[in-house]
């Protein structure tokens, strides 16, 4: 039987980005992402803790904003740190590919990008016409 740790959200950006460089020079992106389920008898709202890497935090740190629709692709992670003599826990998503879908308020889809852009991509986002939704690669 092979194990599997996959993580698909699809949601909007809660709060504003952060974006930070640590451990000389590593890039760090942290993020929530709201996603939302309705029943017949209320909505429920969901809040997950995104953090992206590397090139892929760089390449986004600057694209992404409260309100945006997006889409992470990556894996759950749950770490502990020391915090007033107790030990905390956080349980988290590692992004591996992002993209974003636009903007909450319906705007067109000239506001997407695509999964694994670069940013110079970002400089240009793709037109409607030439956006192609079979371009991703999940």
């Amino acid at each position: 039987m092979i194990d599997t740790n996959l993580c698909l959200l699809v949601g909007e950006i809660a709060d504003a980005p952060e974006s930070r460089v640590i451990d000389g020079g590593k890039h760090k992106l942290s993020l929530r992402v709201v996603t939302r389920r309705d029943t017949k008898e209320r909505t429920f709202y969901s809040y997950h803790s995104v953090v992206a890497w590397g090139r892929l935090a760089d390449a986004f740190a600057t694209a992404m904003q409260k309100g945006q629709r997006v889409l992470v692709k990556g894996e759950l992670s749950t770490r502990s740190y020391e915090k007033y003599d107790r030990k905390q826990y956080v349980t988290e998503v590692v992004a591996q590919e992002l993209a974003i879908l636009g903007v909450a308020s319906a705007r067109p889809a000239q506001q997407a990008l695509p999964m694994g852009s670069t940013p110079a991509a970002r400089a240009a986002p793709p037109e409607p016409d030439d956006f192609d939704d079979n371009d991703h690669d999940f």
